[in-house]
């Protein structure tokens, strides 16, 4: 097994672990009135797992590019350096929204009953609100997309094929995806995850055909990619149709601050 291998899978199970620990503590902290007996501890405790999360999410997506390109000896061709150093970026912005979110929600948490029905609050936090929403999920989790998209692309460039049969990938890929829908629909932002994994996978197959590339179950990382956006963008689709029968659409909006 390649070591982009194990650190995917590694990947995984750490989604499968680590999402349903995070949403218990955000639940908590959201569910618990702010100046009721409210402890910083318990900020601390969402904001560290949080951060510790993104960060090792940040060195699992960096160790994998070092061990796809490692198989040239990084005498790497003009395509795969630019798409890298993109990758790079895009993985680094991740982690500069996880900061906007953590600061976001500690300066929430910390807002007295009192400030919040002030008038002037809505407007007075209109940032902080746009930081723990939309403006921090799109970066982080979109993020992680265009970054699975571009390793895919990479792998195909330098031809580094698998070295496990596709289907562990492909358990992999589907239980991700469905997870990711789950985070996201907490998230309140499923929306802008939606439109970028249909538009990579969309510019992924473009890629794929216009290359007359082999088998795509050839490559671990892009077996993975493919049916990850597959059954998240499938599972979202369903959630939608659901939400829209039962009328209750709220998480396909707009965050709110109030709500979440």
């Amino acid at each position: 097994m390649y070591p982009q291998e194990l650190l995917l899978l590694l990947l995984t199970g750490i989604s499968i672990i680590g999402t349903p620990m995070y949403i218990f503590f955000r639940k908590e902290m959201i569910n618990k009135p702010t100046g009721n007996g409210f402890h910083p501890w318990r900020v601390f405790k969402v904001t560290t797992i949080n951060s510790i999360l993104c960060v090792i999410t940040y060195a699992i997506f960096l160790f994998m590019l070092i061990f796809v390109i490692y198989k040239q000896g990084f005498n790497l061709s003009l395509e795969v350096i630019v798409l890298s150093v993109i990758f790079l970026i895009i993985i680094s912005l991740t982690l500069y929204g996880n900061g906007m979110y953590v600061s976001a929600i500690v300066i929430e948490a910390f807002t007295q009953p009192e400030l919040r029905k002030q008038k002037s609050f809505k407007t007075q936090f209109i940032a902080t609100d746009l930081f723990h929403g939309p403006i921090s999920h799109i970066i982080i989790y979109s993020g992680y997309v265009i970054a699975l998209f571009l390793l895919s692309i990479i792998e195909l460039l330098i031809e580094n094929k698998a070295s496990i049969p596709p289907i562990v990938m492909i358990i992999c890929g589907i239980i991700a995806g469905m997870i990711y829908c789950i985070t996201q629909n907490f998230n309140g932002t499923i929306r802008f995850q939606f439109r970028t994994s249909l538009a990579t996978l969309c510019l992924f197959m473009f890629f794929y055909v216009s290359r007359s590339l082999e088998s795509m179950f050839d490559y671990s990382l892009t077996t993975f990619f493919i049916f990850f956006s597959i059954t998240f963008i499938a599972t979202s689709l369903m959630y939608y149709t659901f939400e829209k029968k039962t009328k209750n659409k709220k998480d396909m909006q707009w965050y709110k601050y109030l709500e979440y």
